[in-house]
């Protein structure tokens, strides 16, 4: 069975962009969660920009250190 290559590109960019789209909302999702959580927790300003930070920047395992 062969594939046409332009047929298996079209789906290698599909794929490619849905699994795109997908890890950027899961990350602004985290983003959003960890402010609403650290709002909650903590006054002092500068925790609550830090640990949006560190969620930011470290993605995942900003979560675990969170």
């Amino acid at each position: 069975m062969t594939f046409d290559p332009i047929t298996l590109s079209n789906f290698t960019l599909f794929g490619t962009a849905f699994g795109a789209a997908f890890i950027a909302a899961l990350w602004l999702s985290l983003v959003i969660w960890t402010f609403r959580d650290i709002r909650s927790r903590a006054r002092d300003p500068l925790a609550r920009v830090l640990a949006v930070l560190v969620v930011a920047v470290l993605f995942l395992p900003g979560v675990l250190v969170y």
